[in-house]
Parts: C-alpha cells; sequence; structure tokens
C-alpha cells in the first residue's frame, strides 16, 4: 500500500512519516515548559494550569524548577520551568495535549503550522494560562504557557523538516 500514509506514535516515540518515495524517522526527545506567575496571579493556580497540559499519570511528579525576578516596576514574577526528557513521559504529554486541543484550535496550529517550527525542528506552543486552568487548551499568544517540544529529525536530503514534522504532527492528532 506505497503512497498511503501508515503507521501509529509508537512507545518509544519514533513516528514514521511514509509517502511515496521517503521514510523519516522523527524522535521526540524534550519537552519543556515555561509559565509565568505575576504578582496579580496566584502561583498554585498557574501550576495547575501547568498540570492540565500533562496527563493524569505523570502529574504527581510536576515539579517546577522556580526562580524568582523583578519585573521593570519591582513587581515580583515568578517563572516556573518543565522539562521533560523522557521518551514515555514526552509521547504521553504530546498524546494529552493533542487529545485536549479542539477541532479549530487544530485547524488554526495547521494554517500557521510553519510559524510553530524553529530551525532546529523543534515545534513552539503557547497555551493561555486561563483556559488551560479551566481544563481547556486554546492557542494563545499574550502572556501564556510556552511549550516546547524538541525533535530529532533524520529527514532524507532535500526534504522539508518542516513538512516531515507536520506530517508527524497529523498522525498523532496534533492538527486539524
Amino acid at each position: 500500500m506505497e503512497g498511503r500514509k501508515r503507521g501509529k506514535v509508537l512507545s518509544n516515540l519514533y513516528f514514521e512519516a511514509c509517502t511515496m518515495d521517503s521514510t523519516d524517522l522523527i524522535r521526540l526527545l524534550q519537552i519543556r515548559i515555561v509559565a509565568y506567575a505575576h504578582a496579580t496571579e496566584d502561583e498554585t493556580n498557574v501550576l495547575e494550569a501547568v498540570k492540565n497540559l500533562v496527563p493524569t499519570s505523570l502529574q504527581g511528579g510536576v515539579q517546577p524548577k522556580t526562580r524568582r525576578l523583578e519585573g521593570h516596576f519591582g513587581n515580583p514574577i515568578t517563572v516556573l520551568e518543565f522539562e521533560f526528557s523522557g521518551e514515555d513521559q514526552g509521547n504521553q504529554i504530546l498524546e494529552n495535549i493533542a487529545k485536549r486541543l479542539g477541532k479549530g484550535e487544530k485547524r488554526a496550529l495547521a494554517m500557521a503550522f510553519h510559524r510553530h517550527v524553529g530551525s532546529d525542528g523543534s515545534l513552539y506552543l503557547r497555551f493561555d494560562k486561563q483556559e488551560a486552568f479551566l481544563g481547556r487548551l486554546k492557542l494563545e499568544t499574550s502572556d501564556p504557557i510556552h511549550v516546547r517540544i524538541k525533535f530529532a529529525l533524520e529527514a532524507k536530503q532535500g526534504q522539508d523538516v518542516v513538512d516531515s514534522l507536520r506530517k508527524t504532527c497529523e498522525r498523532v492528532g496534533l492538527l486539524g
């Protein structure tokens, strides 16, 4: 059945993107989540918003690295950073995000996909903190939760990295 996409997310996070003439292997290396808790926000609520990106099975182990900063007017800002490096954890988080992202958000992401892919092959997503706190995922650019999904991509010569990553994201249900 050449020409048809086949395969699914494998437990070791290798994705197989098959087309008529190419096979690319994409391995998820790391997921990094960063959120800022401003003076007007409850740090516990921001932590809960981030936890809603992570499947319940991993939430017990979600402990952020925290940094305290001072804003332009002396206001306190807390930076919450989370890093997930294991392939199993990364797979679970990516599947959770794909499952919780609405159809409209998936379509919007698909239409602007090239703007979410960095030159290093990472996928950059930003989610609304308030919506995440309420258990919904909505793409946002103003004061968001930042998510960086770092992939190791081995594309064949002459193949577009963005296109290969797009196929992978379509396969896991992240795009609509």
